[in-house]
């Protein structure tokens, strides 16, 4: 008889084993299906970051094609200006130095440890270059190269 009671008690106890493995897994699927309904899909956000970013480009690079005196040339600017401020709050975060330095006030920018003046550059230097018709379009140019390589870079 007492083999007879060991015997029910191992046969308990790897049913309570094999039970208590079904429970936590599935309570574990219940919590990774509870996580994955949690997770946010960033699909529509980078989209359109991705296209406003490349809709700036684009426009800077219509606008390095006509004369900085023209009407068209602020058009483009304004185009291209538009399109960068959809997608500044992502460049600020995803790359906050290359995103203030694109569209950051136009002022020279002192670098500490080369201890050299970077001139400065981006749309708001564009704008001034545009608007004041202080600069010839050599000037205007190398501006919009060194912009457009920020926006690539964002």
């Amino acid at each position: 008889m007492h083999s007879y009671h060991l015997m029910k008690k191992t046969d308990i106890l790897c049913f309570l084993l094999f039970s208590s493995i079904i429970v936590l897994e599935s309570c574990k699927n219940r919590q990774q299906e509870e996580i994955g309904t949690l997770i946010p899909n960033w699909d529509y956000a980078h989209d359109f970051y991705l296209k406003n970013i490349i809709a700036t480009d684009a426009y800077l690079d219509s606008l390095g094609q006509v004369s900085i005196r023209s009407a068209q040339a602020k058009d483009y600017f304004i185009k291209a200006r538009r399109a960068f401020k959809r997608a500044e709050p992502y460049a600020s975060y995803l790359n906050p130095e290359v995103g203030h330095r694109a569209n950051g006030p136009a002022l020279p920018v002192f670098v500490e440890d080369t201890e050299r003046v970077m001139e400065p550059l981006g749309l708001q230097k564009i704008e001034e270059s545009i608007y004041e018709a202080e600069e010839n379009q050599a000037v205007v140019d190398r501006e919009l190269h060194l912009t457009r390589g920020l926006i690539n870079v964002l």
